[in-house]
């Protein structure tokens, strides 16, 4: 049991070629402050190779859509490696997903699916509020102890300063925010020094 645990603290798992079965493997749901998280995969045995599509092994959006990933294979092809092409979006649960699918280089099949859920959380920024509102949007951010200054871009735009309140509260009103637009966020300490960046998706 607590060798399982140190393997999902690293976020691996160890996954296993055999017959397949009619049932599913499900971690514990985890949660991350890195955008950009990859995730390692181990097998027990070489897998046959990159998956051809993505249906085999995905990572599914709160949308539902299949979020935009890479893979790395390693030398002996027992390790897979899981690479975001683009950041998740601060407070949202996404799911990676291992299917059955999935082959060894002997033609086996994994033994179950493997479904693991887990969540972007800030380690500066806590929380991001925009509501939507015909005349200005207001974004407030919340940060951590230490944030002094909160920048933010709109869909890749020119940055903005948030206005700062107390306990660590940034605010701004925005003229013509609509639903989908992200807003990407960085959060600096007193020394101008980034602490962290974060996406965030008005309406999502």
């Amino acid at each position: 049991m607590k060798k399982s645990f140190i393997l999902l603290l690293i976020l691996s798992c160890c996954l296993f070629f055999w017959i397949p079965e009619a049932t599913a493997k499900t971690f514990e749901p985890k949660m991350i402050t890195n955008p950009m998280k990859s995730w390692n995969i181990s097998f027990n045995n070489p897998v046959k190779g990159i998956p051809n599509d993505s249906d085999s092994i995905y990572i599914s959006s709160p949308s539902g859509d299949k979020h935009p990933i890479s893979y790395e294979l390693s030398k002996d092809q027992k390790m897979m490696k899981i690479i975001p092409s683009e950041p998740y979006l601060i407070g949202k649960s996404y799911t990676l997903v291992i299917k059955q699918g999935v082959e060894s280089a002997q033609g086996k099949k994994l033994k179950e699916d493997v479904v693991m859920n887990f969540q972007l959380q800030g380690q500066y920024i806590k929380s991001i509020e925009a509501a939507l509102n015909p005349l200005a949007t207001n974004v407030k951010v919340q940060g951590t102890q230490g944030v002094a200054a909160v920048k933010v871009s709109i869909n890749n735009g020119s940055e903005t300063t948030l206005h700062p309140n107390s306990n660590y509260l940034f605010t701004r009103g925005f003229i013509g925010l609509m639903n989908g637009d992200l807003l990407h966020l960085k959060a600096y300490n007193q020394q101008g020094k980034l602490l962290e960046e974060q996406t965030y998706q008005i309406g999502s």
